[in-house]
């Protein structure tokens, strides 16, 4: 019944929904906010709206989903009714109170805002937005009109942040603290509900700008290291590509033949060597021994080098940044 009363109203007003909120696709989220707003009509809560020109006439032309809906609910399927289920399809929210000591904010203020934070990644990154108005649009839409859950069991968006943390936590603290800094403004907007705003917004600019994935990808602190085994040529590159598949984009590693006599020179392009062989020699980059097996002593000193040059590398992005925008002093 649900089903059916969904595919009548997606099939009359598909350009409505496609175009106000791309997040209502998902028939899931779709079924759960109905049957919030059909408990909401049952408790007699009505949520005061102009009237619309749509009769939703063709939604009521089917006597018997009218009678079952009435005998499962205890609600007739009105014209009005029917508006009531359906009113954030037509009703955008629009932020008008916002907390003490903070500007008045229009949607186009709010636009403006996600506008700067696109043009600050782009200089960061130094990418382009191809699609820049519609992404603006897009996050607009799908944070500030949805009224109701954003999801039912697994919260998803935010899931899908905290991949982006675990990958590249100075784009993820960033984006969140700019996308917080705007939400936070709006006064009706508890935390969760701010966390929520903050983590779909991310979730809508991540999927859809597909070169700062790629740039930030490219700009991703990757340790270089050079590779020396004392064994076979095809046994170190078993070696290699084991480590790169693993740490997949963080750990670059070039083999290096170990009965070939170098100097600084060769060592000044990486950050540390791997190997097994110990000799008198001392090498200009830190030096980490390793198995010639990708086993677990040698994974744990690989990340806890990896988490060394990240944290070196937080310094550098927090500079650039400053720069891009002007604000880094000499």
């Amino acid at each position: 019944m649900i089903d059916r009363l969904i595919e009548n109203f997606l099939k009359e007003n598909i350009a409505i929904v496609f175009a106000y909120s791309k997040q209502h696709f998902s028939l899931s989220r779709l079924k759960f906010q109905l049957l919030i707003s059909i408990e909401r009509m049952k408790r007699k809560h009505e949520i005061q709206t102009e009237e619309l020109v749509n009769e939703f006439s063709f939604l009521m032309v089917e006597a018997s989903l009218c009678e079952e809906f009435k005998t499962v609910f205890g609600l007739e399927l009105t014209s009005h009714v029917l508006q009531q289920l359906f009113q954030e399809y037509f009703y955008p929210f629009y932020p008008s109170r916002v907390k003490q000591g903070y500007e008045e904010l229009s949607p186009l203020k709010i636009k403006n805002k996600i506008e700067e934070i696109i043009d600050e990644l782009s200089k960061v990154y130094h990418v382009e937005c191809d699609y820049r108005d519609k992404i603006v649009r897009d996050i607009y839409w799908t944070t500030f009109q949805i009224c109701g859950p954003t999801y039912i069991l697994h919260d998803k968006k935010k899931e899908f942040f905290e991949g982006i943390l675990a990958d590249s936590p100075d784009l993820a603290q960033f984006l969140h603290q700019k996308f917080q800094r705007i939400f936070s403004e709006v006064d009706i907007f508890n935390q969760r509900k701010v966390d929520e705003m903050v983590h779909q917004a991310i979730f809508e600019l991540m999927t859809s700008w597909a070169s700062l994935r790629l740039g930030v990808r490219q700009s991703t602190i990757t340790v270089t290291a050079a590779l020396m085994l004392d064994t076979t040529y095809e046994h170190m590159k078993m070696v290699k590509e084991e480590i790169e598949f693993y740490f997949r984009h963080k750990i670059k590693i070039d083999i290096i033949d170990p009965y070939v006599k170098l100097d600084r020179e060769n060592f000044s392009k990486y950050d540390c060597l791997l190997t097994d062989t110990y000799t008198n020699n001392t090498y200009p980059i830190p030096t980490i021994g390793i198995s010639n097996y990708l086993n677990d002593d040698t994974i744990s000193k690989l990340l806890d080098f990896v988490y060394l040059k990240r944290e070196e590398s937080k310094e550098i992005f927090a500079k650039s940044h400053l720069n891009s925008i002007g604000l880094l002093k000499e």
